[in-house]
């Protein structure tokens, strides 16, 4: 079921860089990849709420029905809120003067770029509660089946760049596309778990006044915060490099660095396709402390994915050159070290797709936590320096965050370790 959403997914979305470029240009279509880059950092907290309710319910998994009840109330009341304060933000965005965020020059008019930035927010506020019934569905077994989700948001998105290339219209039109395709598969959650994620008002929830219980399942900022920094490294890593190149070294390499970072999907179809499937079997393994068995999964795990990764990422270095060139009819250049560089990142990536779902639990994701956010903006001013200052160029952005990854690994490793280390000291005898 992976397999066949990503495949729709590539194809739709190889389909739309032609035509993005054909319409806007190579820096129209950089500042489409600019604005889009917002969209996974208003979603953290919105994913967030998808690692709560799949990790937690899942360790619930064998405990009573009111558990999971209570969970999934305090966490959709949480959900409601979320999704008004974003569209508030969403609307004050407007007072910012998003020209100078972005450096966009004159690609763009600076009422154009707050309408297109509005309509960001706005629609990504409108996925809170599909964020908690893609956690629930994954964690009742139907991971397959929100795999598909993705695919049916990228035929819409590419349907709705076929409308704007057809009628000429203008760059924030072409914007939209990129919001469906991310937006669109919590929209379809909500939708099919609509009566899975309404469980039954609880009287202590109802009322406000949360017993002990309700306040063990109760979701608070710091709780997100954790999940957002055990969960999200990858974004932390990438996830502002459109708008740090902009500045660096203007909107055509930019357009680049995005060509390449979508057709670098490739290297990670494994590790997409069964993160979500480690989060619910290893919360599984540590609701239960089989440390000793979760560390041999751990290793399976890893075998299969980092060999599978490493055989993508030899191809993906070697004929991802011929392909951008070739879906981007000669506007893009493409950079062969660039490519080589997202190889390398990528089998990193698969390796941190296995290690964080293993020390998910809350205390070690605690710190993991920690060394992600000590990391993002060393990561961002590094990510600067060598794509101003170096050779590296473009790379720049893409070597920064192979440091990090090395860093989140080891923090990783060392907790697995750890908690091996102490399940074998506390079970020798007396």
């Amino acid at each position: 079921m992976y397999a066949v959403g990503q495949a729709v997914i590539f194809v739709t979305t190889m389909a739309r860089v032609p035509l993005t470029l054909a319409a806007v240009g190579t820096t129209g279509y950089g500042l489409t990849l600019v604005l889009v880059a917002l969209v996974p950092w208003l979603l953290l907290i919105v994913g967030s709420f998808t690692s709560l309710v799949r990790a937690r319910a899942s360790e619930l998994a064998a405990g009573s029905s009111e558990q999971l009840s209570l969970l999934l109330t305090t966490t959709m009341h949480k959900a409601r809120r979320l999704s008004f304060g974003m569209a508030v933000v969403a609307g004050l965005s407007i007072l910012v003067p998003w020209q100078h965020v972005f450096a966009t020059g004159d690609t763009i008019g600076p009422l154009a770029l707050k309408v297109a930035v509005l309509l960001v927010g706005l629609t990504c506020a409108s996925t809170a509660f599909g964020a908690v019934s893609t956690g629930l569905l994954q964690a009742s077994g139907r991971t397959a089946e929100t795999n598909l989700y993705p695919a049916c948001a990228a035929l819409l998105s590419l349907g709705l760049t076929v409308f704007a290339w057809s009628l000429h219209l203008s760059i924030v039109w072409f914007v939209i596309p990129g919001l469906v395709s991310a937006c669109a598969p919590f929209w379809i959650a909500t939708i099919r778990a609509r009566e899975m994620s309404r469980p039954r008002a609880h009287k202590e929830v109802s009322t406000g006044r949360l017993t002990a219980d309700v306040a063990d399942h109760n979701v608070t900022f710091q709780r997100l915060a954790i999940a957002a920094g055990a969960t999200a490294p990858p974004l932390f890593s990438t996830g502002l490099d459109p708008i740090i190149l902009s500045h660096a070294r203007g909107l055509a390499d930019t357009a680049q660095y995005g060509l390449a970072i979508r057709l670098a999907v490739l290297v990670t179809l494994l590790p997409s396709a069964l993160y979500p499937v480690y989060w619910a079997r290893f919360g599984r393994l540590r609701s239960g402390s089989a440390t000793s068995e979760l560390r041999r999964a751990v290793g399976r795990a890893l075998a299969y994915v980092a060999g599978g990764t490493a055989i993508l990422g030899a191809l993906f270095a070697l004929l991802g050159p011929l392909a951008g060139k070739a879906l981007s009819n000669g506007h893009i250049n493409p950079d062969r070290s660039l490519y080589a560089w997202f190889a390398i990142l990528g089998l990193l990536a698969a390796i941190q797709t296995v290690l964080l779902p293993a020390v998910g639990g809350e205390q070690t994701a605690r710190r993991v936590a920690i060394v992600v956010f000590a990391l993002i903006p060393v990561n961002w001013c590094v990510s600067y320096l060598l794509a101003a200052r170096t050779g590296l160029g473009v790379s720049g952005p893409v070597v920064a965050s192979i440091s990090a990854s090395v860093v989140i690994i080891g923090t990783c490793t060392k907790l697995l370790t750890t908690s091996s280390t102490r399940e074998s000291t506390s079970a020798e005898p007396a």
